[in-house]
């Protein structure tokens, strides 16, 4: 790493640049944690006082949200940096920081063994960790930091078994995958998609190796969670709670309030409301098939527009809120543009189809729940690159121009159709400007 830093003063500039900013962002702001942020740092601090895996002690397991969290992988990577170096947020900061860029250096190095171009790789790192959206999460406490890392960790360790198919690189993916099936169980979507891939390449060693390191690495989780709720559950509840929040007649398919849902919650608990959610949602669907289609689609819509920017955080207001709404909006026209532009000239190639395979399985893990522009955060690092592929390709005239245009039109469209049919939430935001 420290070779490759000395010989490329571009990237060592762009890393360094983007490691100063985190800091200086996390900081300015000195943000707290609250909501989700709230509950992880709740968590951690009672893991490292005897309390165990709750969010709150004093209320039975029934009662507390814990089991609703993603996780427990984040919680305990923060129990642990809490056990070392006190309840202190910046040395989380820092943390975050650490990885965020050593993120950007396994995109540098996961670019150029997709592309052999330095200039591809460099590009893909800039539109990555300067990416507002990812950059300001370094300043908080949330999954995304720890999750975002080691997706690109399992891409990356994967590219080495694809080099070299040996036990020991298998042995990485296959701990890499386990431990972010641990942190948000969502990627089981993006590991099914890499289980056909491997059934095609008749990698079934790698299969069986990783599957076996994920329920290894999750029974010990489950069997507490056996103890503690009396039902084995190899992850959490956040399942059937937001199949049912993020399909039903009245939602808007975003993270919002439903009276049906919380009065339920606050009647029955997290568990019977995450049991009784699925069926909801099995008897929604059933009942209302078309209506289900149409959300779908809404969410579809909402997931790639360019409107959702990253600017509505408790901390920015005023000045501060429209330059991170614009640049979280720039980004997003670049990396959604071009990057579609790239998976579709590499499918159009038949080439380094594994980048397009994970590309794909994010959408697919966030839209048939709840979209937020958080959830979609995880598909940015692998958009970056396909990006980065479409821009020097049209820089070096490989790619017409008028392709550009094509792809553009089709967001700018997506976008205003997010705004007619969101009109009323979009000047509610930007009222808030």
């Amino acid at each position: 790493m420290i070779k490759i830093l000395r010989e490329n003063k571009i990237l060592l500039i762009i890393l360094s640049a983007a490691f100063v900013f985190s800091l200086a962002y996390s900081f300015y702001f000195k943000i707290q944690p609250s909501v989700d942020a709230r509950a992880y740092h709740n968590i951690a601090v009672n893991i490292i006082n005897g309390y165990g895996y709750t969010e709150n002690p004093n209320l039975s397991p029934e009662e507390e949200l814990s089991i609703s969290r993603m996780g427990p992988g984040y919680e305990l990577f923060l129990a642990v940096i809490y056990k070392i170096f006190g309840v202190h947020l910046p040395v989380v900061w820092v943390i975050n920081a650490i990885l965020f860029v050593f993120s950007g250096y396994l995109i540098y190095k996961i670019t150029y063994k997709l592309f052999f171009d330095y200039k591809i790789a460099v590009v893909a790192v800039f539109l990555y960790v300067f990416f507002i959206d990812v950059l300001q999460a370094t300043a908080m406490l949330l999954t995304e930091n720890l999750y975002l890392f080691l997706l690109i960790l399992v891409f990356y360790f994967l590219l080495l078994v694809m080099e070299k198919n040996n036990f020991p690189r298998q042995l990485l993916f296959a701990v890499a995958c386990a431990a972010t099936v641990l942190v948000r169980s969502t990627f089981l979507v993006s590991f099914g998609l890499l289980i056909i891939y491997l059934i095609i390449k008749k990698n079934y060693q790698l299969i069986f190796l990783t599957l076996f390191m994920i329920i290894l690495i999750l029974l010990p989780w489950g069997l507490r969670n056996y103890q503690v709720y009396h039902k084995f559950m190899l992850s959490n509840v956040a399942l059937g709670y937001n199949l049912w929040a993020g399909n039903n007649l009245q939602s808007k398919g975003e993270q919002v309030g439903n009276p049906e849902i919380d009065k339920y919650l606050e009647e029955y608990g997290i568990i019977k409301t995450a049991e009784h959610g699925l069926g909801e949602y099995k008897n929604y669907v059933r009942n209302y098939p078309f209506h289900f289609l149409q959300l779908q689609i809404i969410k579809t819509i909402k997931y790639f527009s360019l409107v959702r920017v990253s600017a509505f955080w408790f901390h920015l207001y005023g000045l501060t809120k429209i330059i991170i709404g614009a640049w979280s909006g720039l980004f997003a026209l670049v990396v959604f543009v071009f990057g579609s532009l790239g998976f579709y000239q590499l499918l159009k190639e038949k080439k380094n189809l594994i980048l397009n395979i994970f590309i794909i399985s994010f959408p697919l893990s966030v839209i048939p729940f709840l979209v937020e522009n958080r959830y979609r955060w995880p598909i940015y690092p692998f958009l970056a690159i396909s990006a980065a592929y479409s821009i020097i390709r049209i820089i070096n005239k490989n790619i017409k121009w008028q392709k550009i245009i094509i792809f553009a039109s089709i967001f700018i469209l997506i976008t205003i159709i997010d705004v007619i049919i969101s009109y009323q939430d979009v000047l509610e935001r930007l009222r808030g400007l």
